[in-house]
């Protein structure tokens, strides 16, 4: 008996050293190593997913990186061209969060008239793997060999679901047929043809599919609301209404789809014609097919049965673009990303300043961008029209739509007639910045990108280290065409943060600011 119980306590106690051991094996390899880089694709009802709908939008996680890391993430489409691309930091756990990379995924481009087109058939996009293909950086955006590896995914009409979610899409008609559109004009401003009309198309709903089925002649009540730069969740009431319209399902799957026409809620106006206080604004557009007032992604219960549709969620469906003018595209750009909703002017207040405090904790706190953490956001539409017409995904070689541009945080420059932002001069980054250039994603005929995005992170702190905020007077330019250089259509904040003030260069005390100004505490302007 005494023999049989220090063998017991003898098998114990190499048990207990044996666990401790493969402990300290475990501790001693992850103290030397790091994961394997992994992709995760969401959608923008921000389910994760590898196959997602046309007309959605991609949004990219990339886990198991250097903390700190740079990175350039692309979209490639299934030959290898590239479609959207985007400069990327991971945080300090070497994460990239969630972050939009593709705007109106799986829309070709027409070979001859190079205007949008939606693929008509499952195996016209399916056949094909899209990827993600992430590669390091250095700080000047030299393509290191330390990390390059890729994701596939799908573009794809999903039929295998007992009702998949509508497509909903902002357009106009041309010849009787439907084509789809960012980018709207208002008034008597039509320089693009019929671009000063609503029409909405929607695709992906088989009247004889879904279980109970929905009738050809059943309505459906089509919401235009105020885009609110967040994502609509799963039942929420729809907020913002601008107007509604209601349309049979016969009608807003024909193939030139259905035109809003209906008396908004803001001034009692027609939108037959896009009304001009629309001007510089950006919406959303939802398709309620339960007629309840709500927007609901799924049946409760279910987990494949969707309900409503929306072009717009988390980012604008359209926007309305304003006055055209004849030099570089002044608008407000800098942020701080906290968003209000002023239900007396129907609008959202974007949250445009002029002064960041050098902490920057006052500012909104993007877990979900790529520059995440507090500090200055990137906001923008094309509020002021840029007035050279539509683009046709000129930043990319690939056959889908897709765009991206490249954003600088320059020093405030001091104006000299027409000489602040010379005309083929070179676009010089701040040396506070710590970024030659970023490179974000927009939609294709806007150049709008997500809601916001972190383009200069503040550290919590005041004394400018670790890459945040740095006391002075700045600029933001979104370089259009990628050129490096000034040039006509690029966007510029250097103005008031005053919605209404007229755009000219901000003036405190006589001095010429930038778009935006690092300070210890804010003054009175």
């Amino acid at each position: 008996m005494k023999k049989h119980t220090i063998q017991a306590l003898a098998l114990a106690l190499m048990a207990v050293l044996l666990l401790g051991s493969c402990d300290l094996i475990n501790s001693f390899i992850a103290s030397r190593t790091r994961n394997i880089a992994v992709i995760q694709i969401y959608n923008s009802n921000k389910e994760k997913t590898n196959r997602l709908l046309p007309n959605d939008t991609l949004f990219v996680e990339v886990q198991g990186l250097a903390a700190n890391g740079f990175y350039k993430v692309e979209c490639l489409d299934p030959v290898g061209e590239i479609i959207t691309a985007m400069t990327a930091q991971a945080d300090a756990n070497g994460v990239i969060s969630p972050s939009p990379l593709w705007y109106d995924i799986g829309f070709k481009k027409d070979p001859v008239t190079k205007k949008p087109v939606l693929p008509e058939t499952q195996e016209e996009l399916g056949v094909r793997a899209f990827n993600i293909h992430v590669v390091s950086l250095d700080e000047t955006q030299n393509t290191l060999s330390m990390t390059d590896f890729k994701l596939p995914f799908y573009v794809v009409f999903d039929t295998s679901l007992a009702r998949p979610q509508p497509i909903v899409m902002a357009g106009y008609q041309e010849s009787g047929e439907f084509v789809l559109e960012n980018s709207f004009e208002a008034g008597t401003d039509n320089t693009l043809g019929s671009h000063n009309q609503l029409w909405v198309k929607v695709a992906n709903v088989d009247p004889a599919t879904p279980v109970p089925q929905i009738p050809a002649s059943s309505s459906a009540r089509v919401y235009v609301v105020a885009y609110k730069g967040d994502a609509y969740e799963d039942g929420e009431t729809i907020p913002g209404v601008v107007l509604y319209q209601d349309f049979t399902l016969a009608q807003l799957t024909a193939a030139g789809g259905v035109q809003i026409t209906a008396n908004d809620l803001v001034g009692n106006g027609s939108w037959s014609t896009i009304p001009t206080w629309a001007r510089g604004k950006p919406f959303s557009v939802i398709v309620d097919f339960n007629n309840n007032g709500a927007y609901d992604i799924k049946k409760e219960g279910a987990d494949d049965y969707f309900i409503d549709g929306i072009d717009g969620n988390m980012v604008a469906g359209f926007v309305v673009k304003g006055p055209k003018t004849t030099d570089y595209i002044p608008a407000n750009i800098a942020s701080g990303g906290i968003y209000h909703y002023d239900y007396a002017t129907w609008q959202y207040e974007y949250d445009y300043r002029n002064q960041f405090k050098i902490e920057g904790l006052d500012t909104r706190y993007a877990w979900d961008w790529q520059f995440g953490g507090y500090g200055v956001k990137a906001t923008w539409n094309p509020y002021i029209n840029w007035g050279y017409g539509a683009t046709t995904g000129a930043n990319t070689a690939s056959l889908y739509y897709g765009s991206y541009v490249d954003v600088y945080i320059i020093d405030s420059q001091a104006r000299v007639g027409s000489g602040k932002y010379p005309e083929g001069g070179t676009i010089t980054a701040s040396d506070n910045w710590n970024w030659k250039k970023i490179t974000l994603p927009v939609q294709y005929s806007c150049y709008n990108g997500c809601g916001q995005q972190t383009i200069w992170r503040a550290d919590g702190d005041a004394d400018g280290t670790n890459g945040g905020l740095v006391l002075g007077n700045y600029d933001v330019v979104v370089d259009v065409d990628r050129s490096g250089t000034f040039t006509k259509g690029d966007i510029i904040d250097d103005q008031p943060q005053h919605p209404n003030a007229s755009f000219t260069p901000r003036n405190v005390s006589a001095t010429l600011y930038g778009g935006f100004s690092v300070v210890s505490d804010y003054v009175t302007e």
